[in-house]
């Protein structure tokens, strides 16, 4: 590839945002987009901006989160990106990738690829999977009949018996509330089902953020809350990023209805996608099978990359990493 025709530009987000409310990029993940960034900035991460231009053109971008390791090395986390339009070859988004490095001041990046893979390259090492490695999505552009005709008929049978039960979904408008209700339930949910959750803070900066990019749904059942659901809608998209229910009236099916009924509003707002975020039968092998009852057809993304640049460094980092995995594992 001749470089020379493709320009890596640092922009600011402004611009950034100007070049994603163009749209017409399909496939482009929530996490590409300058509303993600923006929330990552409420954590306090320091994200940079980049697009890719030939003839004029654009044929890609990224947002890449400035990331500290051991408190002395540095890399850009680019979440399921970078993100380029389709029709360019692997080995110029090798190329674009290799360009690209030399703009930071970083000892590697690390990269999540959607749909190309680094294999063969020196400076390209694959990693440890940070988002999920699989996922189930649901075509929108189908009627309601056919994606509800997919769906496997235990799940079917939920949502009419939750239905029937009087179980009703409401959008959240009330951003405390929907943050209190929605801690009190992951906890619950965490310690029925055996996973770590993050700090109360990364949820809260997810609830209210502010601008119609997430949303929050609940289920209610005899005045109480069920069940509740964190969801992005972005792009051609609606993702569901995080969900959790009580362990009360759990045979009344709460959330399979509220996944019915955010499935109805995704469709009638446009959205070409539903996203259930995640599926690993062996990782978490309950919600896996409560989402693949839904119908969708699975997804399986290529994996994380890390791209040397600066290999000592990034040598003694991981020697680091495996040292730290082999402490918390065993100690």
């Amino acid at each position: 590839m001749n470089m020379v025709s493709v320009e890596i530009k640092k922009v600011d987000i402004e611009s950034f945002k100007n070049i994603c409310n163009l749209g017409g990029f399909p496939g482009l993940s929530f996490l590409q987009t300058y509303n993600w960034a923006d929330i990552q900035e409420g954590y306090g991460n320091n994200c940079s901006f980049f697009i890719f231009k030939s003839s004029d053109n654009i044929i890609g971008f990224t947002v890449a989160i400035k990331i500290t390791a051991f408190k002395f090395f540095k890399y850009y986390y680019l979440p399921r990106g970078p993100f380029f339009k389709n029709g360019l070859s692997q080995d110029i988004k090798n190329d674009i990738v290799m360009e690209m490095a030399k703009k930071f001041d970083a000892d590697f990046l690390r990269i999540e690829p959607v749909s190309f893979d680094f294999e063969g390259g020196k400076r390209f090492c694959k990693t440890r999977d940070i988002q999920p490695a699989k996922t189930s999505f649901l075509n929108l552009k189908d009627d309601l009949e056919l994606i509800f005709g997919k769906m496997k008929s235990k799940t079917r049978y939920n949502i009419r018996l939750a239905e029937k039960k009087g179980v009703k979904i409401l959008e959240s408008t009330d951003k405390d509330l929907a943050f209190n209700n929605f801690i009190k339930l992951i906890k619950v949910t965490s310690k029925r089902d055996s996973f770590s959750i993050h700090k109360d803070d990364y949820y809260g900066n997810l609830i209210n953020y502010n601008n119609g990019f997430i949303r929050v749904f609940e289920a209610y059942y005899n005045g109480e809350v069920l069940a509740s659901g964190i969801f992005s809608f972005s792009g051609d998209c609606v993702s569901y990023l995080h969900g959790a229910s009580d362990n009360k009236y759990r045979n009344v099916m709460a959330p399979y209805l509220l996944h019915s009924k955010v499935i109805k509003i995704a469709k009638e707002e446009g959205f070409s996608f539903y996203d259930f975020y995640g599926v690993d039968n062996l990782k978490w092998p309950g919600v896996s099978r409560f989402k693949q009852g839904f119908g969708g057809e699975e997804l399986a993304y290529p994996g994380t990359y890390d791209f040397k640049i600066n290999i000592f460094k990034y040598f003694v980092y991981s020697f680091l990493r495996k040292l730290n995995s082999f402490k918390s594992k065993f100690l």
